[in-house]
């Protein structure tokens, strides 16, 4: 696993974890859970667009309803009422001129004969009337429709599903908010009507159907004129509620009035095909993984990722209102959970990551740099490349004797201290330590944090550290009897950084001849008498930034091409007036001994030992000059010091 991972790389994780909750979440689809999630979802945008769906004007509905059951019960009619009650009923629809006339009632048993016939013929005579029948019984009745849902429509938490093989519904609103005519009324009405047939004890249909045409329309006739009407009990003792979309306690009658009104508008719900919603799940899946890839920010991707969810979330709205129903809760959850497990993945990735980079360079770098490089380590290669550095070399001058005169314990202990000292200064200044050599320091800037300032944030560490070990080196001195002083070398130029190193034992470092150029300056400060030495290009790059006077065209050992190297004296603007003295008229006294003019050099050269008889470098230069008046260059001479000394 560890190997395969490794090959597929971040990216192969991430979509290898998208297909892996595509897969977890289908897998989950006809669990109970997903069911009734999907369901929740049908219900709130059923809710929140069902005034967009209204009922077809072509049908009406008469509610058997608490009123009607307290009305005909003052009149000694308790529930269930009798049979006449729903001849009457239909006396009266018929007379208002009804198209077609649904019962939701099963009449399961006879009661009473002549009840039960006045029923039937008045039926009968209508011509256009519908008996329910229940699950598992027969109507007395002959019955034309069945009433409730499908049984496995019933098994769900919710009710919804397919009334007689039609898709799903379109809820329109409420029962409450829709136009419900009360029965009570009607049945009265309807028992005067049936009275004024004038017909025998025993009812015929066809007197009733002669009779009735004849009769004057009743008073709320307009209602039912040429509608199809639906008769079902909404009142709380008639115990025929149910859980519906649009509410809790909704009449069952609103099944076939729904179905039917859909089926006059063509207006049932699609459902997308299952191997359409299983596609989406896995695109929606790997979109989030991808989005990742293009958004590695947590806070952008968060946002990418609620921005689908929301556009996921309008499309379905806008769909369900042309009552297209894509089932969107396990594309969400594609969307979401992916989103989860991706990021968790990515937190360990880049936990993993943090304590990689903090092993690594906490003992190489400042905390600050570290810092950055866990907030962006795309900029963190280790491989190997070449880029344009600034490296530091620093060495004791005095060590060996000061190692020769001292226990071994307290010899470590100033050691350790100097190096702790300049370690922190290298620090401040956003240098890489890469090694200790003995009493050696190797530094260099740029890398693994690339930045622009590396060459005079170098200088600054270097004249740090020297003005450090100043201050440090009396102390020393006196307490050992050895004085103390380094020397520093700074090159810049394309060198090679990475990890370098066996499989045991690596660190990350530089290589290259740019690196060796820089130990070898470091070396060269002793013949010149100076303390810190830096390279052209160092000086180009920290240009405006420090304080320097040129030292030689320097070849050193092993190089045929020379170098101009530079004396680094102060960050700029913190030499004192006699050191800017100094500074100036060594440069002028430089410059003409580049152009052979001995007389004039030697006179500057002696200004600058009147105001500093150790100088070093003009005592070299004054020694040199003398040496060229004497005997001047022969051939081509462009003034280089050659070191056959590393």
């Amino acid at each position: 696993m560890k190997r395969f991972l490794e090959f597929a790389g971040p990216r192969g994780v991430d979509f290898l974890i998208a297909i892996m909750c595509s897969v977890a979440l289908i897998a989950l689809q006809h669990t109970s859970f997903s069911k009734r999630a999907e369901w929740m979802v049908f219900d709130k945008l059923t809710q929140w667009t069902a005034a967009s769906r209204p009922l077809d004007s072509s049908l009406a509905i008469v509610a058997i309803d608490d009123a009607s059951i307290d009305e005909l019960g003052a009149k000694g009619w308790v529930w269930p009422w009798p049979r006449s009650a729903y001849a009457d009923l239909i006396v009266y629809l018929k007379a208002s001129g009804a198209r077609e006339i649904w019962i939701d009632l099963v009449f399961y048993t006879q009661v009473d004969a002549f009840q039960d016939d006045e029923l039937r013929a008045v039926a009968a005579a209508a011509g256009n009337v519908h008996f329910g029948q229940g699950k598992g019984s027969v109507s007395i009745f002959q019955p034309t429709f069945r009433v409730g849902l499908p049984d496995n429509d019933e098994k769900e938490p919710v009710i919804h599903g397919d009334v007689e093989g039609k898709h799903l519904l379109a809820w329109p609103l409420p029962f409450n908010q829709l136009p419900v005519t009360s029965a009570a009324p009607l049945v009265n009405d309807g028992e005067n009507l049936l009275k004024k047939l004038s017909l025998d004890d025993r009812v015929l249909p066809e007197k009733v159907g002669e009779a009735w045409i004849n009769a004057e329309p009743p008073a709320l006739a307009s209602r039912f004129r040429d509608k199809i009407v639906y008769v079902g009990v909404s009142a709380q003792s008639g115990y025929d509620t149910k859980l519906f979309p649009v509410g809790s306690n909704e009449p069952s009658v609103m099944i076939h009035v729904v179905a039917r009104s859909n089926e006059l508008q063509g207006g049932f719900f699609r459902k997308i095909p299952d191997w359409l919603r299983d596609l989406l799940v896995f695109a929606f899946a790997l979109l989030a993984s991808d989005l990742f890839r293009r958004l590695p920010n947590f806070s952008r991707y968060s946002l990418g990722i609620l921005a689908i969810g929301m556009i996921v979330g309008i499309g379905t709205y806008v769909l369900f209102l042309q009552r297209i129903w894509i089932r969107p809760v396990l594309m969400e959850a594609a969307l979401f959970s992916t989103f989860v497990a991706v990021t968790s993945t990515n937190y360990v990735r880049e936990g993993r990551k943090r304590r990689m980079t903090e092993d690594l360079f906490g003992k190489f770098v400042s905390r600050k740099i570290v810092n950055r490089l866990i907030a962006r380590p795309d900029q963190l290669k280790l491989g190997g490349e070449k880029a344009e550095l600034s490296v530091m070399f620093s060495d004791l001058s005095g060590f060996t004797t000061l190692s020769e005169s001292m226990p071994s314990d307290v010899l470590l202990r100033v050691l350790n201290t100097y190096l702790n000292e300049m370690s922190e200064l290298i620090h401040e200044q956003e240098g890489t330590l890469d090694k200790y050599i003995g009493d050696a320091i190797m530094a260099f800037w740029g890398a693994p944090d690339a930045s622009p300032d590396h060459a005079w944030r170098a200088c600054y560490a270097a004249l740090a550290c020297h003005q450090r070990l100043a201050e440090l080196a009396p102390v020393w001195e006196k307490t050992y009897g050895v004085k103390l002083m380094a020397r520093i070398g700074i090159n810049t130029d394309e060198m090679t950084v990475g990890m370098v190193g066996s499989n045991r034992l690596h660190n990350y470092s530089v290589i290259g001849d740019a690196v060796n150029l820089a130990s070898r300056m470091e070396g060269a400060n002793k013949p010149f008498g100076t303390s810190i030495m830096i390279s052209q290009r160092t000086l180009d790059l920290a240009q405006g930034k420090i304080e320097v006077r040129p030292i030689a065209r320097l070849q050193v050992k092993g190089k045929t091409k020379p170098v101009t190297v530079y004396e680094l004296l102060a960050r700029k603007g913190e030499l004192s007036e006699k050191q800017q003295i100094l500074q100036q008229t060594f440069t002028e006294a430089y410059n003409t001994f580049l152009v052979q003019d001995w007389s004039k050099a030697e006179r500057l050269v002696r200004e600058v030992l009147e105001l500093d008889p150790q100088d070093k470098l003009a005592l070299l230069y004054l020694e040199r000059i003398r040496e060229y008046a004497v005997i001047p260059p022969v051939g081509e001479w462009t003034g280089i010091f050659k070191l056959d000394e590393k």
